[in-house]
């Protein structure tokens, strides 16, 4: 990874893996973290996968929501992919 102290970013890369409490996996090459607040951004391609199925996306960004503070909106662009296998 990479600190940029003076822009207040943080770059990781080489494989970065999300995993969450609810049981979604999310994976890319490389993310730029905002250190002043939160923010998250992939350099390309994201692939998801979780209980409600699979999403692959070329890029997401992960921010907190100015509507509901607490709560994060993922924001994905880039030709979205989504296969919805809801559980039987």
């Amino acid at each position: 990874g990479r600190l940029d102290p003076g822009g207040r970013l943080l770059t990781v890369d080489g494989g970065v893996e999300i995993v969450t409490s609810t049981g979604y996996r999310v994976t890319t090459e490389a993310m730029t973290a905002a250190l002043d607040r939160t923010r998250l951004e992939s350099a390309g391609q994201v692939n998801a996968e979780g209980p409600l199925g699979t999403l692959q996306a070329g890029r997401l960004e992960i921010r907190q929501s100015e509507a509901a503070p607490g709560d994060y909106v993922l924001h994905f662009t880039g030709g979205v992919k989504l296969i919805y296998g809801p559980p039987s």
